[in-house]
């Protein structure tokens, strides 16, 4: 897989260990994974980035 597709793949990967441990997680955390969401294109396109983040 090339280096940015990869990416790509690592962001979904991670999006969906993070739905696995919410409670885990505090405010503070939530704030700065949200704000990485929604400025980084390589998570927010991610192809199951979105949806896994509008579960939570």
């Amino acid at each position: 897989m090339q280096g940015l597709d990869r990416s790509y793949a690592s962001a979904s990967d991670n999006a969906g260990l993070i739905i696995r441990i919410p409670e885990y997680v505090s405010p503070k955390q939530w704030e700065y994974i949200l704000e990485a969401f929604c400025k980084n294109v390589q998570i927010y396109d991610a192809s199951q980035c979105p949806a896994t983040f509008y579960t939570l």
